[in-house]
């Protein structure tokens, strides 16, 4: 036998509790005992409603208090634990005592010893501090089910494909940092000009910890959905590795920022706030509802929540606003609308209205806040390059892009094999291509430009190179061509958010460490 339901519908809760996601005014608590085992359990709980109107108890995922125990849903709750002492307060001795009593009387009436049917030895245990687990207990979770045959181990481990680089360190990188650093023109540095500092890194997914989850050995564990909810996804980094070391150009010409927020209008008449608020009244029963109405149209074809949300409209109306000739013509336009569109006829309330009174209903309208956008820059590079070196850097920043910019495939097909993958391998997957930190630095101090905006991290989505950049094509006698322009577009992989213009930052995301100072521009 299964854990039977002690607290009904119609029952008190044994115990109420602020709910600390903000999501419900409260959370309730109610008892179930398994006369079999002589488990018993307090567990949240709300009343669902089905079809016409019936309700029962629908089992939450939080335990109160289990066979003389409290977990972690009751010691974070001040009521119950003293939380400066963390030791059980008289009023949790009283609930105990409470709960044990109540299994007991279950015991009894199930048929008791005589019946076969047995009881927790703590219920015996009375006016003495229970137990504690500080962990969350959840009854409802999903079972394990260990898969064999060809399935089996399915799910217990993450993808970790290598996406390694054979050349890219030793093309873009060097323990001598004279050697190493790509810059144009020569001369860049040593005039201290401002320029634009561009750093490569190797790409991670930012949600993998969020969504993939995995324990202190490496193996896939389940996401914790309701933190999710609660607190949305975590972003990290996703910057795994940096790639060499930074290229430096001159800044370009023209160089701009959009800043970006989508606005639009929306509307809302008071009839539909009405059915709005009307929906909002009761979420318990506008489920029921809705689940009624469902199968009510699946037999007949009826579609009646929107009658009905007038029918509970009206009960609502003041006794002297029913005649009010304003709201009866809204009302009479609105059900007319309702009956001609069940006749096949799709006839709006605004067009009963329009035609008959020659008015429409007010719409509020106004302009709401609904997406965030992401930036663009586009940067063009002329290159006339007037020495063998800064040919051979022009060179190497050109296909510092190109590489940096290409989709990665595993060194072995789905293996994780340490060597880079050679050209013409197979790949059961791509890799993400490598991102791009960009920042305007001030020559004489190597600081960022106060005066100029920054940048996040970007993806480079378009690249195009001009060889001939005067039109005809010219080059010196290793056939170096001597005019180029390279056009590099980036997009920036987040939003910009109020937060990022704060000087504090959060360890493993983008921004860790980075500061926005009072007298700069910022993003």
């Amino acid at each position: 036998m299964a854990l039977q339901d002690i607290t009904k519908p119609s029952s008190q809760p044994f115990y109420t509790q602020p709910d600390p996601a903000g999501l419900i005014a409260e959370k309730k608590y109610g008892l179930r005992y398994d006369p079999t085992t002589g488990d018993y359990v307090v567990q949240e709980y709300d009343i669902e409603y089905g079809l016409f109107g019936s309700q029962k108890v629908k089992w939450g995922n939080d335990v109160l208090y289990s066979n003389g125990t409290w977990y972690k849903i009751a010691t974070i709750d001040g009521f119950l634990f003293d939380q400066s002492t963390k030791e059980e307060t008289v009023a949790a001795t009283q609930l105990a005592d409470k709960i044990k009593t109540a299994v007991s009387n279950s015991h009894k009436g199930a048929g008791g010893n005589a019946a076969g049917y047995v009881v927790h030895p703590s219920v015996a245990v009375r006016g003495k501090p229970s137990a504690v687990n500080g962990q969350i207990f959840n009854p409802n979770r999903t079972p394990t089910v260990v898969l064999s045959g060809p399935l089996a181990g399915l799910g217990e481990n993450t993808l970790d494909l290598n996406f390694a680089s054979a050349n890219e360190q030793d093309l873009f990188g060097n323990t001598e940092p004279a050697k190493g650093l790509l810059f144009y023109p020569a001369t860049i540095l040593e005039n201290q000009q401002d320029h634009l500092r561009i750093t490569q890194y190797n790409y991670q997914a930012p949600y993998k910890d969020s969504l993939f989850p995995v324990d202190s050995n490496g193996k896939r564990k389940s996401p914790n959905a309701g933190e999710i909810l609660l607190n949305g996804l975590q972003r990290g980094t996703v910057k795994k590795e940096k790639v060499g070391l930074p290229v430096i150009l001159p800044i370009p010409e023209g160089i701009s920022d959009t800043n970006q927020a989508s606005w639009g209008p929306e509307g809302m008449n008071n009839m539909s706030a009405a059915v709005l608020a009307t929906m909002l009244k009761n979420i318990n029963f506008t489920a029921g509802g809705l689940a009624f109405n469902g199968a009510l149209k699946a037999f007949t074809g009826a579609n009646a929540m929107p009658l009905a949300a007038m029918i509970e409209i009206i009960k609502d109306l003041p006794a002297d606003a029913k005649a009010n000739p304003q709201v009866q013509s809204q009302i009479t336009a609105q059900i007319a609308s309702m009956a001609s569109q069940q006749a096949g006829f799709d006839i709006s309330p605004e067009t009963i209205l329009s035609r008959g009174h020659g008015v429409i209903p007010n719409q509020n309208l106004e302009l709401l806040f609904n997406n965030v956008a992401l930036r663009q820059f586009e940067f063009a590079f002329p290159f006339s390059p007037r020495s063998k070196q800064e040919a051979k850097n022009v060179r190497k920043i050109i296909r510092f892009f190109k590489q940096g910019m290409a989709a990665r495939i595993s060194a072995q097909g789905t293996t994780s094999d340490a060597s880079a993958a050679a050209s013409g391998s197979t790949s059961l997957f791509l890799g993400s291509p490598n991102v791009f930190e960009l920042e305007y630095i001030h020559g004489p101090t190597g600081k960022h430009v106060k005066g100029l905006n920054r940048f996040k991290v970007c993806a480079l989505t378009n690249m195009s190179v001009q060889y001939a950049a005067g039109g005809m094509y010219q080059s010196f006698e290793d056939g170096q061509p001597a005019h180029m322009v390279m056009a590099l577009s980036f997009n920036e992989l987040e939003p910009v958010y109020h937060s990022d213009y704060s000087r504090k930052s959060i360890a493993g995301t983008d921004s860790e460490g980075r500061q926005i100072f009072d007298d700069e521009i910022g993003f």
